[in-house]
Formats: C-alpha cells, sequence, structure tokens
C-alpha cells in the first residue's frame, strides 16, 4: 500500500507531467488480491501459473523444432560464445520471454510436480529457456530471486551452519563477480 501511495501515485500526480493511467492501479489491485488469498487459494494459484507458464514453454518449444523463424532470432551477439540466436519463445521479445519463465520457475520450486520425470523435465525446459533467452537482466533477476527464497525457505538450516557474516560476504562477492563479468564485454567495446 505504501509503496503504491509513494512510488507510483505521488509519481503521476506530484511529476513534471501529472498523468494518471488505468494500467498503474493493475499492480495495486493485483497485491490486493494476493494479500486476500488464504493458505489454499494461494497454493491454487501458484500451481494454475506454474501449470499455465509450463505448457506455454511446451508449446514455445515446439514452436522453436516447427518453425524456428516464429520464435528465434538468427545472429544475435549475446555472452555465451558460439551461440548466435536469442530465443523468444512465444512472447514478443526474449526480453519479455525472461520474466516469465522466472516466474514459473519460482512456482516450479515452491510446488513441483508430483512426477520425478516430469520435474525434471519442467526444470530443464526452464533453465533452457532463460539461457537461451540470453536476458542478462533476467539472469541477474533470477540469482537474486532464487537466492532470496532460498534464503527464506531455509534459514533455519543456514542459521545454524554459516553465521550472517559468513552469508553476507560471500552472496555480496558472487554478486559483484557476476555483475563485473556481465560487464566485462561492455568494458571491452
Amino acid at each position: 500500500c505504501l509503496y503504491f501511495f509513494t512510488n507510483i501515485l505521488a509519481s503521476a500526480l506530484l511529476g513534471t507531467h501529472p498523468s494518471f493511467s488505468h494500467e498503474n492501479i493493475y499492480a495495486f489491485l493485483a497485491g490486493l488480491a494476493a494479500l486476500m488469498l488464504c493458505r489454499k487459494d494461494g497454493e491454487t494459484t501458484i500451481k494454475s501459473t506454474r501449470n499455465a507458464l509450463f505448457f506455454f514453454l511446451i508449446l514455445s518449444a515446439l514452436c522453436a523444432a516447427w518453425r524456428p523463424e516464429l520464435v528465434l532470432s538468427r545472429d544475435y551477439q549475446g555472452l555465451i560464445p558460439g551461440l548466435k540466436i536469442r530465443y523468444a519463445g512465444l512472447s514478443n521479445h526474449a526480453n519479455a520471454l525472461g520474466p516469465l519463465v522466472i516466474v514459473y520457475l519460482l512456482c516450479l520450486w515452491n510446488i513441483p510436480f508430483q512426477a520425478r520425470l516430469l520435474n525434471r523435465f519442467a526444470w530443464a525446459i526452464g533453465l533452457a529457456s532463460i539461457l537461451l533467452a540470453q536476458s542478462k537482466t533476467s539472469w541477474i533477476a533470477f540469482i537474486i530471486c532464487m537466492s532470496c527464497v532460498g534464503y527464506y525457505k531455509y534459514r533455519q538450516q543456514l542459521r545454524s551452519r554459516i553465521n550472517r557474516n559468513t552469508l553476507f560476504v560471500v552472496s555480496t562477492s558472487l554478486l559483484a563477480a557476476m555483475m563485473f563479468a556481465l560487464c566485462i564485454p561492455l568494458l571491452v567495446a
């Protein structure tokens, strides 16, 4: 609620060019609806989101096999050496596919499929999609999201094994190294 009023409503009304669009209220309504869910409804929402995005990724992969020009961009110079394609799936751009895959993988981690083989296939298609999308922003967001969710999911086990200072130094060092590694091609060019 505070985020909505300070970052969306205040900037829309008190900005240089005051304007308010109906699109600004959707995030607030979705967040408000999420707060009103009981545990069972939340699990149903996560399962439905996971299943819908899994179906979307399977259709995207089938389109890549059937008509690759619909889902792949050729001659893309990304960070992966030798890989000159960029996978957008059935989304409008690879940078739009990345956040969808992140949400899918977070849902899959929270509530995995019951069948072990299906679960492994689901992880493989999700990780392959985010890797082939070559969206550096999505890679960083994926690592940050998985680290945060992993920490809060397993914090009791982590606290018993590692003290906070060590965890902070290790996570900050990994994040800095990753950001530096992603910026090297920009510095060289």
